[in-house]
């Protein structure tokens, strides 16, 4: 599910992807007013991959991942930490598979599961 939400104390709007249980998967600042596609575009970057990814260590020995463009600018990122680097790479592969179900399409390099029934294997 995506979320768009007003910012805190004044500041941009951001989008939420969530997951189960209202888990906040990624998140990242809306430019505007956060009416255009702005969300739906970095939700495809995010299913794609398309951006460098980094995983950086926080202040506070936490481990978080940022999908950033060529210029540097956020366009994706972990909404909490993690307790290693792993953990934050994991929570990097369950964003990209919650975007993909968001806006359609498979994550490049991957087989496209079927479901039984409904085709030819696509691995033979």
């Amino acid at each position: 599910m995506i979320a768009v939400r007003p910012g805190h104390d004044g500041g941009p709007a951001r989008w939420r992807l969530t997951g189960a249980g209202a888990n906040v998967l990624a998140t990242a600042a809306l430019a505007g007013d956060g009416r255009g596609p702005g969300w739906q575009r970095a939700l495809e970057r995010l299913r794609d991959g398309d951006g460098e990814l980094r995983i950086a260590a926080t202040s506070d020995g936490c481990f978080v991942w940022v999908l950033a463009d060529a210029a540097g600018a956020v366009i994706a990122q972990a909404p909490v930490g993690h307790r290693d680097a792993e953990g934050a790479r994991q929570a990097f592969a369950l964003a990209r598979r919650a975007a993909r179900t968001v806006v359609g399409g498979v994550v490049p390099g991957r087989v496209p599961l079927r479901r039984a029934g409904t085709g030819p294997d696509p691995v033979q």
